[in-house]
């Protein structure tokens, strides 16, 4: 019988991680901030202004962000329903900054 072994030494790798970690949460961060600027500017169908002002972002765990509205009504608008069109507002707004953030992970990827 032949066994085979191999032993990974991630001590640089788990550096590495630990130093761009902080800078990976400001990007996020930023991103996420812009995504929820954005979609407030795309609330158009106001009637007291609540589904405008009710946009959200948190982190839920490192490295993860979650942008969402406080009313529960938003998804309407956003998907739509048999009896009125959708309007899209997160979805446009997460495309609008999928650019910016790809490119400033790319640079942060690259500055390792």
């Amino acid at each position: 019988m032949i066994t085979f072994s191999v032993n990974l030494d991630t001590r640089k790798l788990d550096k590495l991680m630990g130093d761009a970690r902080p800078r990976a949460e400001q990007i996020l961060n930023r991103a996420a901030a812009q995504v929820q600027q954005n979609a407030t500017v795309r609330t158009t169908r106001v009637d007291i202004g609540a589904m405008k002002a009710g946009w959200r972002w948190v982190a839920t765990a490192p490295l993860k962000r979650v942008i969402y509205n406080t009313q529960e009504y938003a998804l309407y608008h956003e998907m739509g329903t048999y009896k009125m069109a959708a309007e899209p507002m997160l979805r446009p707004s997460v495309d609008q900054v999928r650019p910016i953030l790809l490119a400033a992970w790319k640079q942060l990827c690259d500055g390792l």
